[in-house]
């Protein structure tokens, strides 16, 4: 069975799982005002650039991350989310995720409860592997309103070759956890989406892990291609994560030409010329793409987080991210 890989469509059918279509259509109506009005369409927030896996295939994982070992501190959190709700008639989708696994953070569940009550539509991106019953239950009292949980393969051996760290058995109990005290409660939140990338040991598991979702109880499914992070340091990265590219090239962003990987499709525009980045330590930055920092335009805990995304610098960044100009956009798929 096909599945949509497509970064746009992948985005739009997970809005409309998780808030239905009226809330996917409000989302879509806002994200049009917010660029409109020259603010973030999108926040991501790292509260922590630590992993409790060595996954061989992420870029966190490897060499690309010169500060890793920092969580962010609640009190550092209240003051981005307090800055950014100041803003009139302005309620973005906040995702806690970048380069680390956001549950690492003792505070996470607390900063979620803090901008929920701000009103603000919350995601975040885990391993699930932290997850036992007291944090099923700190997670689903938070209010969290989108659970993605990563779980690269249907099978143990797949899934531990790929999550390297990771226990199969130790993630199935984790989402069966979430699921149960869901259902005990009677709470809609959070919508529960287990993903899986599709590469080389993956792509044949595509069937067995809808069914495997299904068994669990998971809301939804989603699929994404495998993205070579950091590509445009070329060749290295390139030669080093060749092997994980599915054989099927329906499934693969990439293509060979004159001996070098290059992507399949590439938009002229960028959504990152419109989104925000924040890691960690408080830096903005201009796009995902960006794993060690080699673009900042200020740090929202040493300022006003609208000083910093209306000065100069800031502009200027989002203009080359959204134009793809900037060296870590070569490659970018």
């Amino acid at each position: 069975m096909r599945v949509f890989t497509g970064y746009r469509t992948n985005l739009f059918l997970s809005s409309l799982k998780s808030r239905g279509f009226t809330g996917s259509i409000k989302r879509a109506l806002d994200k049009r005002d917010y660029a409109r009005r020259g603010l973030p369409t999108h926040v991501e927030i790292e509260i922590t650039n630590r992993c409790n896996l060595s996954c061989p295939y992420c870029a966190a994982s490897r060499d690309l991350i010169s500060d890793k070992g920092r969580d962010m501190k609640l009190e550092e959190f209240t003051k981005i989310i307090s800055d950014i709700v100041s803003e009139e008639r302005y309620s973005p989708t906040i995702q806690l995720a970048f380069r680390g696994e956001p549950l690492l953070n003792k505070d996470a569940t607390a900063m979620i409860g803090y901008a929920r009550k701000k009103g603000l539509f919350v995601v975040i991106s885990t391993n699930g592997l932290l997850i036992d019953e007291e944090a099923a239950r700190k997670i689903v009292a938070s209010g969290l309103n989108h659970i993605v949980i990563s779980a690269d393969g249907a099978t143990k051996e797949t899934y531990e070759a790929m999550r390297r760290g990771g226990r199969f058995e130790k993630l199935l109990k984790a989402i069966e956890l979430l699921v149960g005290e869901k259902r005990r409660t009677g709470s809609v939140w959070p919508f529960i989406e287990m993903q899986c990338v599709i590469m080389r040991k993956t792509e044949s598991e595509i069937s067995d892990f809808r069914k495997l979702a299904a068994r669990l109880g998971a809301d939804g499914v989603k699929f994404k291609t495998y993205k070579l992070t950091c590509l445009g340091r070329q060749d290295k990265a390139a030669a080093d994560l060749e092997g994980y590219l599915p054989k099927d090239a329906g499934y693969s962003r990439y293509k060979k030409e004159n001996g070098r990987l290059v992507p399949k499709e590439r938009a002229v525009r960028c959504s990152w010329g419109h989104d925000c980045l924040i890691y960690s330590d408080g830096d903005m930055g201009p796009c995902c793409g960006d794993y060690d920092k080699r673009h900042v335009a200020g740090n929202v805990l040493q300022e006003n987080f609208w000083n910093i995304w209306t000065s100069d610098v800031a502009k200027s960044l989002r203009r080359k991210a959204g134009s793809r100009s900037l060296d870590i956009c070569e490659g970018c798929s």
